[in-house]
């Protein structure tokens, strides 16, 4: 949202900062997906849902090109897929994928951490 308006997220009004270089929301999301795994050097294998790559992706509330923009900070994580295995759910949680073992099949019950400053 802010790499399109320039502002805060929610803001509508008030001076944008560096306005001349908002890019728009389809640029933005190509920027954290395909862009990103050009930058990592696996354009290959992740950034994109296609045949023979990764299944890495997020499952959203809602249609992010469908709602004004200075409401995209409002979407909420519903799900996230690493490698075609869900490692987040909304529903449930406390289920995450065992990641000292990324290529098991089963979730395990994990209790959340305190976060770090």
């Amino acid at each position: 949202e802010t790499l399109v308006t320039r502002r805060g997220p929610g803001v509508t009004q008030g001076p944008a900062l560096n306005a001349g270089q908002g890019i728009t929301l389809a640029e933005a999301v190509h920027m954290y997906t395909m862009g990103g795994a050009y930058a990592q050097g696996r354009e290959h294998t992740t950034g994109s849902i296609e045949p023979g790559k990764q299944a890495d992706f997020i499952v959203i509330d809602q249609d992010i090109f469908a709602v004004p923009v200075h409401e995209v900070h409002r979407t909420r994580v519903l799900r996230t897929v690493v490698r075609g295995q869900t490692v987040y759910d909304q529903a449930n949680a406390a289920d995450v994928i065992d990641f000292q073992n990324p290529d098991a099949a089963t979730l395990t019950e994990q209790q959340p951490q305190p976060r770090s400053p």
